[in-house]
């Protein structure tokens, strides 16, 4: 089937469209049920608006879920609804406590880098220091 369909040309494809939706208009019931759902698909959900403040920072979620338990309580929003909006508000916490660790660990890693040149620095002057040249305090003989 789906290679007979792949080998219909398009202009084919947009007579046998054509004549398809004249019989559903004629009244033909087998088509009636197949062009409905491409003319006016059912919908599952509706758009949600209720009032939430801009969430730009991890402390920004929770006001926005009290706007969404809020608007769930006053029978604004469904139970579907909440539902969506929280997993909605978990990912975009979840996103913006990811950038906050990377921005922590970026940080700590220029500090560890600062403390690294410093140390190099420090040592610089020792650079010939030898580990062979460290007094050995062990108590064995040398040898």
């Amino acid at each position: 089937m789906t290679r007979a369909l792949a080998s219909v040309s398009e202009a084919d494809a947009e007579a046998i469209i054509r004549k398809g939706l004249e019989l559903a208009r004629e009244g033909n019931p087998t088509l009636l049920k197949w062009c409905l759902p491409h003319i006016a698909p059912v919908q599952t959900s509706r758009p949600t608006h209720f009032n939430a403040p801009p969430i730009q920072v991890i402390a920004d979620v929770d006001p926005a879920l009290a706007a969404v338990n809020a608007a769930f309580f006053s029978a604004e929003i469904t139970p579907e609804e909440r539902k969506a909006a929280e997993k909605v508000l978990q990912i975009t916490r979840d996103i913006l406590e990811r950038r906050a660790l990377r921005a922590e660990v970026a940080q700590l890693e220029q500090r560890v880098n600062r403390r690294r040149r410093l140390v190099v620095r420090e040592l610089a002057p020792h650079e010939q220091y030898n580990v062979r040249d460290k007094p050995d305090n062990s108590g064995a003989p040398p040898g």
